[in-house]
């Protein structure tokens, strides 16, 4: 997984789980950032990035403007106007992304 790390360029977010799920967000697209670590109710809108589900944390929560796609292998694909996933250092990131 630290070959393929979370990064931002050209005005787009990739979020990658190692092969297992990815998806890219336009940042325009990113209508707010929760730090939180605080359950939440998957559903259709609502997707964690890591394919682990329930057993592994999360500590942001981001909601969209509009509905993107995370990529799964075999061609998996879910639609998600929230995501959630776990980054190391949560405030950097929430700072480097509103900025």
């Amino acid at each position: 997984m630290g070959k393929r790390p979370i990064s931002v360029e050209n005005g787009q977010l990739y979020l990658r789980y190692g092969i297992m799920t990815e998806t890219t967000i336009d940042l325009t697209n990113i209508d707010r950032i929760e730090l939180s670590t605080k359950e939440v109710i998957l559903d259709q809108d609502t997707r964690k990035l890591s394919f682990l589900g329930e057993l592994e944390g999360h500590n942001v929560v981001m909601h969209l403007n509009q509905k993107n796609t995370l990529h799964g292998l075999y061609g998996i694909k879910k639609e998600f106007q929230t995501l959630v996933f776990y980054v190391d250092d949560p405030n950097a990131f929430k700072h480097y992304i509103e900025r």
